[in-house]
């Protein structure tokens, strides 16, 4: 996160903002990685440690350390309509893996995949989704310089906006109804996706190797531009 930034060739620091490190807009999901599983947001939903996920030195305090090999999941949960979702990540793989996605079958590669945020072998941060069909979008930039960076993707039957720090670094506006995924449940799988080969995602690897930090899902929500850039700029808690 930056801790200074320019605003009109005037200077500022987070601490300028009262709301640093707080959660905005109510996620319905908010797990935060700082030493434990809990989801503050909904405590009946705790992200499970499936295989020996660690913990590592995240933006301002602890994040979930993931190996290449592991991973952890949530309990089910439903999506009931247009959602956004966030979370800070650290990376310098070169094999690519996936920060995030959903799926019906809880460990398994079996099940139905819909949403998918991850890393591919270049380095760039992608997103898919489906309706009707595979829907992907692409950064320009690579991503895995060993630096934090936020990422934001908001979804909805219009399509996909995918932000990092701030910033739009992807659209795709094939659209299609995502309303489908209310019928049935999923497990939300951070570090983990069967992702590897399939949708023609490229990326050599179904599992992250980092660190994920302040992972928030936004159920029936899409931030607006304005609220994203904020969200950067207060950084994770």
């Amino acid at each position: 996160m930056n801790q200074h930034f320019l605003r009109r060739n005037r200077r500022f620091s987070v601490g300028d903002f009262p709301g640093f490190g707080q959660p905005l807009y109510n996620p319905t999901d908010w797990w935060i990685g700082n030493g434990d599983f809990s989801n503050i947001s909904s405590p009946s939903n705790p992200m499970v440690n499936y295989t020996n996920v660690t913990f590592g030195t995240g933006v301002n305090s602890q994040a979930f350390n993931f190996n290449g090999a592991n991973y952890a999941y949530a309990l089910k949960s439903y999506i009931l309509g247009p959602f956004t979702m966030t979370c800070w990540f650290n990376t310098t793989s070169a094999i690519g893996g996936t920060i995030f996605s959903t799926q019906t079958a809880q460990t398994s590669t079996s099940g139905i995949r819909d949403f998918a945020l991850y890393i591919q072998t270049n380095g760039k941060i992608g997103y898919g989704f489906y309706a009707g069909g595979a829907q992907l979008t692409v950064s320009s930039n690579a991503y895995n310089d060993g630096k934090w960076h936020f990422a934001m993707v908001t979804t909805s039957d219009n399509g996909a906006i995918l932000y990092v720090d701030g910033v739009s670094v992807g659209v795709n506006t094939s659209g299609g109804s995502i309303s489908n995924v209310s019928n049935y449940q999923f497990y939300s799988r951070i570090g983990d996706g069967d992702f590897a080969g399939a949708w023609g995602i490229s990326t050599s690897s179904e599992y992250f190797t980092g660190m994920i930090q302040d992972f928030r899902l936004y159920n029936n929500l899409l931030l607006s531009s304005a609220q994203i850039v904020q969200s950067f700029i207060i950084g994770p808690a």
